[in-house]
């Protein structure tokens, strides 16, 4: 269980570049790989282990749950009700955390949800009983509602700027296994070309 903010605490390029680097890192230390294995195969095993999955919503599981709770108001406890709003997820977690570039709708200040599990859960305050109708239970809704929408929006601009990424992911990745594999069979050469140098019979 973990409260995070929601596309809103990592840039996402700042995720991206840190994929990247991972990718990069992984050639480096594959170099027996790249010289001895088919650079299209090798590439698109990679793109598959690194590309990046974006979270998507299941909003017919959602559940709600009414939480009764005290709350100080004006220094005396005060019985109000709390709306538990939780559902399902799915991709991978970091990006939930991760800011688009770009987003289409905003409340105001982040969002703070828990991630359970599979699960994302928010609490919204009635300021009331709920159980009374009127005016907290219309409240719940509309914030709730602003919620979902922020959470569309966001996930709406990181999902485009994920599928374009993934998208050029495994070209990317063949083209430097392509260039490392001439760098490493120039050191072979080089190497080999200093060996039979030293040898005195030719």
């Amino acid at each position: 269980m973990k409260d995070i903010y929601l596309f809103n605490s990592i840039p996402l390029n700042s995720h991206l570049k840190e994929i990247t680097r991972k990718v990069k890192d992984e050639l480096l230390k594959s170099s027996n790989r790249i010289l001895n294995e088919n650079s299209s195969d090798l590439a698109e095993e990679l793109a598959d282990k690194y590309k990046q999955n974006a979270p998507s919503f299941d909003y017919d599981s959602l559940e709600t749950t009414v939480i009764p709770r005290n709350v100080m108001h004006y220094r005396r406890p005060v019985m109000t009700h709390f709306v538990e709003y939780k559902f399902p997820f799915s991709g991978d977690k970091v990006l939930l955390e991760c800011k688009p570039s770009t987003a289409a709708c905003g409340i105001g200040y982040p969002v703070v949800v828990t991630v359970i599990g599979d699960k994302i859960a928010f609490e919204v305050n009635s300021q009331g009983i709920v159980t009374n109708g009127g005016q907290p239970m219309e409240r719940v809704k509309m914030y709730a509602k602003a919620v979902f929408d922020y959470v569309d929006f966001s996930n709406e601009s990181l999902t485009e700027s994920i599928n374009e990424w993934n998208g050029t992911l495994k070209e990317e990745i063949e083209a430097a296994i392509v260039d490392r594999k001439a760098q490493l069979q120039d050191l072979i050469d080089k190497k080999k070309e200093i060996e039979d140098g030293l040898n005195p019979f030719t």
